[in-house]
């Protein structure tokens, strides 16, 4: 695609061509109104934004570090005790995943799409992610006065990042890296003879059905753009007429939270899911089919 010629017209159709046809419920007013007006949002600014890039020298990733810091800026802003430093940081908040929805098809028009490029979008999403959920944190601490928030507070990063298997999917990776794999089979006793244990073992763990509480409960309070927005809105009815309600759903989502990591924790720890993840890798190796 030659990007030097481009008009924002055909930005626009690259962009809406694509993204609807990934997410069709985007398109979808009466199902999904909030989404569809926010999606177009984004992807109107996105195309505004990508045009002005394309001649430029910016890349992708820069891009997507804008967007990762997006959320270090953000959360010191609701950290400070100033109404304007707040609004600043809801804004920011609230329009932080327009470089998210710019860096991949400025990528895919300009440069190509990259590994690295996947690994710091994600990156940036969890930077995001800890720095609005820690700048609530001390914006309610700051509303209030309540000097005990600090210790929930402060473990928030614990909550994203010490969880058993994100650890134990990194160690994997180490280990392929270092070509170790054989090592690995050998020392954990995993080869063909256990093999159909495990399979046993797998299939009878697929068939498990979580109940419907656990998927409405992965949803509730999530980090998707409606819950953050909501949460944005009642930020500001609070500064502006006094309120605490951004404090009841700062308990609400640390509760949530606190349960979903002991709730991933010990599912970690119980389940064979790094058996399974080397047996899928040893399959791959030997050129069998999953």
């Amino acid at each position: 695609m030659n990007y030097k010629i481009l008009k924002i017209k055909d930005i626009k159709k690259f962009i809406f061509k694509r993204q609807l046809k990934r997410f069709p419920y985007l398109n979808d007013v009466k199902k999904n109104p909030y989404t569809y007006f926010k999606a177009r949002y984004y992807m109107y600014s996105s195309v505004i934004l990508i045009f002005f890039l394309l001649k430029s020298r910016v890349t992708p990733n820069m891009v997507t570090i804008v967007y990762g810091l997006c959320g270090i800026i953000g959360c010191v802003f609701l950290t400070i005790p100033n109404i304007n430093y707040n609004i600043a940081g809801i804004i920011i908040f609230f329009n932080k995943s327009i470089f998210d929805w710019s860096d991949g098809y400025l990528a895919r028009i300009k440069y190509k799409t990259t590994l690295k490029g996947h690994i710091l979008d994600s990156y940036g999403a969890h930077l995001n992610s800890i720095g609005f959920n820690v700048g609530l944190g001390f914006f309610v601490l700051n509303q209030t006065g309540y000097d005990v928030l600090i210790y929930l507070i402060v473990s928030i990063p614990f909550l994203y990042f010490g969880i058993p298997i994100l650890l134990g999917k990194n160690l994997i990776l180490d280990e392929l890296r270092k070509n170790k794999i054989k090592d690995i089979f050998t020392k954990h006793n995993i080869g063909n003879a256990d093999e159909k244990s495990n399979r046993k073992h797998n299939k009878k763990n697929n068939k498990i059905k979580y109940p419907k509480w656990m998927y409405y409960f992965k949803g509730f309070m999530d980090d998707r753009a409606r819950t953050v927005d909501f949460i944005l809105f009642t930020m500001i009815i609070d500064i502006y007429l006094n309120y605490n309600f951004s404090f009841y759903l700062f308990l609400i989502w640390y509760i949530k939270h606190l349960f979903r990591f002991f709730l991933l924790t010990y599912s970690g720890i119980n389940s064979a899911w790094d058996e399974r993840a080397i047996i899928e890798i040893k399959k791959i190796n030997n050129g069998k089919k999953k």
